[in-house]
């Protein structure tokens, strides 16, 4: 790019300044056209070049986040891997070379002296010390605000904007591996959320010790405004493209600007920036339900989305507007947050978590070993910390790359009906191959990339989360509880419902079966113990001893899995404050000892005291052989470890038979079909209401844990049903035939709606585009929604009926 002297430039070194300045005061697009318009470079072609120096850039810039809080993460990385970068630089260290920092972990104890290179090692004061660091702050419209991100990190000379902040697919970060980016499109994410035109201001300048003597634009600050360009008779695309003047970046001298927010003070522009980066995105479109209050709402989204920042951000709210701006107009001066992580944030709010949770567990995939951890809320104290309906956060260098709906935890092989929106699981892929990690995620960073692949992971942790058993005590006792409303059987509810049931209409909804009764849970409900973990050890010991002359017995194809048994929390191997460690040896016949990998030889998995420990017994060279095998368990803290030992026997391999595993005779289906019952009626009073209702929903059903029917939950609180009832006309029996009807109407519906979804989903299949996940087969959401629509015709309509019904009595 030419570059010319400021001499040159039509505008002289203040009026790029006040340019500038103005356009970080303006709030709405309407006010940067006109600032811009003002100074003759808003309709001026000649004053925009193509974003990446590409014609066609809007295929790549169009096609990434599908959301705008997703995109700010984006951008807050950006912010984060800048101030590493400083450090990096400051200390006169190659961020690609061999000396430099091999982890994000290593980086933050080198350079901000991070115990275990986490940001969790600080104090809550140091925390929000260093976030000065890192700065959001919301200014302008309620329901579009303009978020300007500010970092006071390595920056940009104008020089190098063209290709850092205005690049795309440049490979500036690959090689550096302690940042936590590493898809370079230039964070332009954010930019279809921006406005209509797509607006967002970049302002830089380099860190002065990092200046580069042979860049003579070093030590200026450097800016542009990027916007969107719609199809015209030069171009059949839309295109983006950003400000320059005199075929350069604008740019200007000053020591320093004002643009950052200071608590208490009335201009959100108060203090001052000598160096680092700004970004302005305006009337920036935030999904309902975190556009106010961004220091609380937006706060917890992000920290949901990104669960371990290496930095803290702090948050700055400055728009008037609600209760506290009547009755003071300075109020949002001191409205401030922080961003930390959700990993943090629940260490210290576990009173929300259930007992026992967070968990973690592990699981070898694809040469890497995959590391998770489970969080269950408490009843109405999650959804502050879900992003979105999302159950699953798939999770590399502590950012979010993926998600997977909360219909994940209703799939068949699953079955947490009760619970799935109360669960969070965070799969942290970090240790996967990098090429593994290319072919799984999308650069975009917010979904995996359709394939066997992906499918493989999601069975994997399909498996995990099926097999937990804190997750399956959790939804029996959840579902405990709700039984306890079931409807009782009645002779108007039984018998409306099995003349209608029996037709054909339904006869795949309950296989043909004739209705017998109500289905009731057999299990005695459980009374919960509550184990409450210490934060260290002090026992591990095996819960039976495997002498050499009694061994385990293994199949070469099998895993080993022996037991210990313990007092410490569930996250002692997990957590980041003084985490224990197991290693495992394992000794041959002439006693020497080699160490295994955790991953490919064996995994951990600890739950409420009880530790198991899985091996892979598959080599062949060890068949017939008595092993030998020693197990430490230590932390930091501890003076003596946990050292035990055992003896495993690796047998033949057993024969896996290659016979079809569709083994049901004709016989044994019809008897199940047969045995099918009544679907279940709950009725859900307010007081139980939970995140899943509210006064105007209907109510939903959903198949049973064991598949052989389905339950249906009916809101008796529905607002159109109470305000009936409240009718001084009706007497008792009156209500309680208009409550029936209620509750008869809404399960033939929900039936009426399973059998369209059980249909559709059949003639999915043979297309072969079934999606377990999609909302379109997922049965309570269905319902939910429908019934929800229905409820307010409901009531007139019985009331007709019965109406009606009397007319034709008398």
């Amino acid at each position: 790019m030419k570059q010319t002297s400021l001499l040159e430039n039509p505008f002289t070194n203040n009026d790029l300044m006040k340019l500038c300045l103005e356009l970080v005061r303006a709030d709405k697009e309407s006010e940067v056209k006109q600032i811009l318009s003002n100074a003759n470079l808003w309709d001026d072609k000649n004053h925009w070049r193509y974003y990446g120096d590409q014609a066609g850039n809007y295929s790549i810039i169009g096609n990434q986040q599908a959301s705008s809080d997703r995109a700010l993460v984006e951008k807050l990385t950006n912010s984060i891997d800048a101030i590493l970068m400083r450090e990096c630089l400051i200390r006169g260290e190659n961020p690609e070379g061999t000396d430099a920092p091999k982890t994000i972990q290593e980086a933050l104890i080198r350079y901000f002296g991070m115990r275990t290179g986490k940001l969790s090692d600080f104090s809550k004061s140091a925390q929000q010390k260093l976030s000065n660091q890192i700065i959001m702050m919301a200014t302008g419209l309620r329901s579009r605000p303009s978020i300007t991100i500010i970092d006071k990190g390595e920056g940009q000379s104008p020089k190098h904007m063209p290709n850092t902040f205005l690049s795309l697919m440049k490979d500036n970060k690959l090689k550096i591996r302690f940042v936590q980016g590493s898809y370079n499109q230039g964070s332009t994410g954010v930019l279809k959320f921006c406005g209509i035109d797509n607006l967002q201001l970049i302002i830089t300048k380099r860190h002065p010790r990092l200046c580069n003597p042979k860049d003579k634009t070093s030590d200026f600050w450097g800016f542009s405004i990027v916007r969107q360009f719609p199809p015209d008779e030069d171009s059949k695309n839309i295109a983006y493209k950003y400000l320059v003047i005199e075929d350069q970046i604008p740019m200007f001298k000053a020591n320093s600007i004002n643009v950052i927010p200071k608590i208490n003070e009335k201009d959100p522009y108060f203090g001052k920036l000598e160096w680092g980066s700004l970004v302005k995105m305006y009337e920036y479109d935030l999904p309902s339900g975190i556009v106010s209050y961004i220091y609380k709402d937006l706060v917890n989204r992000i920290e949901m989305l990104f669960p371990e920042p290496a930095l803290p951000i702090r948050v700055f709210e400055r728009r008037k507007y609600g209760e506290r701006a009547k009755k003071d107009p300075d109020a949002h001066y001191g409205l401030r947050g922080y961003i930390r992580g959700l990993f943090i944030k629940i260490k210290e709010y576990q009173d929300k978590l259930e007992p026992g949770f967070p968990d973690s567990g592990e699981f070898y995939f694809n040469e890497g070993l995959i590391q998770y951890v489970i969080y269950a809320f408490k009843e109405r104290i999650d959804k502050k910390y879900r992003a979105g309906d999302n159950a699953i956060v798939y999770s590399l260098n502590s950012q979010s790359h993926g998600f997977a709906s909360n219909a994940f935890l209703r799939r068949e092989k699953i079955k947490l009906y009760h619970i799935n929106d109360h669960v969070v699981v965070i799969v942290d892929c970090t240790n996967l191959p990098r090429a593994i990690q290319t072919k799984l995620f999308m650069t975009s960073r917010d979904r995996l990339v359709k394939g066997k692949l992906k499918k493989l992971l999601e069975n994997e942790l399909q498996r995990e989360i099926k097999e937990h058993l804190g997750l399956k005590e959790l939804n029996f006792r959840r579902k405990s509880e709700r039984a306890s409303k079931v409807t009782k059987d009645n002779k108007l509810l039984k018998d409306t419902l099995e003349d209608v049931l029996k037709k054909s209409m339904f006869h795949e909804v309950l296989a043909y079966g004739k209705l017998l009764h109500h289905r009731t849970d057999q299990r005695k409900k459980r009374e919960t113990v509550i184990f409450e973990g210490k934060q260290f050890p002090t026992i591990f010991n095996l819960r039976k001893a495997f002498p050499e002359d009694r061994p385990i017995k293994v199949k070469l194809n099998r895993v080993s899995s022996v037991k210990f048994e313990t007092d410490v929390e569930n996250m002692y191997f997990a957590r980041s404050d003084l985490p224990g460690r197991l290693r495992v040896w394992e000794e041959d016949n002439i006693n020497e000892t080699h160490e295994l990998d955790e991953g490919p030889d064996f995994i951990k998995k600890l739950w409420n005291g009880n530790l198991e420990i899985k091996l892979n017994c598959d080599d062949n060279t060890k068949i017939g052989k008595t092993i030998k095998f020693i197990t430490k368990i230590e932390d930091d803290r501890m003076i003596q470890p946990f050292i035990d030992e055992f003896w495993v026997y690796i047998d033949e391999p057993i024969e896996i038979s290659k016979t079809s595993p569709k083994t049901k005779s004709v016989k044994k289906r019809n008897n199940e079909k047969l045995a099918l019952d009544l679907p279940s009626i709950y009725d859900i009073e307010k007081k139980d209401w939970g995140d899943e209702f509210d006064k105007f929903s209907g109510g939903y059903a959903q198949p049973r844990i064991d598949r052989k029917g389905y339950e249906v939950y009916i809101n008796i609180d529905n607002e159109f049903l109470r305000g009936e009832l409240n009718q001084s006309r009706l007497d008792t029996t009156q209500k309680e035939i208009y409550t029936q009807y209620y509750r008869v109407s809404l399960a033939l519906i929900s039936l009426g709606i399973i059998q369209e979804i059980n249909q559709k989903i059949k003639d999915t299949k043979l297309n072969e585009n079934y999606d377990e996940d999609d909302d379109i087969f997922n049965i309570k959401f269905q319902t939910q929604w429908i019934l929800k629509a229905i409820s307010p015709i409901i009531i007139p309509l019985i009331r007709k009926i019965i109406s009606v019904s009397d007319e034709i009595k008398n």
